[in-house]
């Protein structure tokens, strides 16, 4: 048995049809950064085997990628309940920046390659997820009213009644 680790499925193809087996595929549900797209990952029976001609070899084929999975929201939780939602769902936390804000380390946003995430969006295992988080030191701005404007003179008649 010829080994067909990490050939294309086309040159796989041609070793079998050579040796004079057929084949069929496995499910692709695995993606191996190791192997190239559409390349032979593992094959039953495993190379070296003695096999009789016309045997069935059954081969697993690399996919394109890692599988989509649906990104844990953790907009308006704390970063130490942020990080480990992430990584147990297959993500990696990338750049943590801070922006004025009143709550220290809450998640104000994610973001994946600039791009804002939603509710439900689902990304490819391993990706880079980066956090916009609160830096503690804002604060209310309140804005006070110019003494001339119709808001204020309205006040003030109220504060007379």
């Amino acid at each position: 048995m010829p080994d067909l680790s990490g050939m294309t499925l086309e040159e796989a193809l041609r070793a079998l049809e050579e040796h004079q087996l057929s084949h069929a595929i496995l499910d692709t549900t695995s993606y191996n950064p190791n192997f190239a797209y559409q390349t032979v990952i593992e094959q039953i029976p495993a190379s070296g085997s003695f096999v009789k001609q016309a045997r069935k070899i059954y081969l697993s084929i690399n996919r394109s990628g890692y599988k989509m999975t649906q990104v844990p929201f953790v907009v308006g939780k704390t970063l130490r309940q942020a990080q480990p939602a992430l990584r147990s769902a297959g993500f990696t936390v990338g750049k943590l920046t801070y922006k004025k804000y009143i709550a220290k380390d809450e998640v104000l946003s994610m973001k994946f390659r600039q791009r804002n995430l939603e509710q439900g969006d689902q990304l490819p295992l391993t990706s880079i997820i980066d956090l916009e988080l609160g830096d503690g030191t804002g604060g209310f701005e309140i804005e006070a009213l110019d003494r001339d404007s119709p808001l204020h003179s309205s006040y003030r008649k109220r504060d007379t009644l």
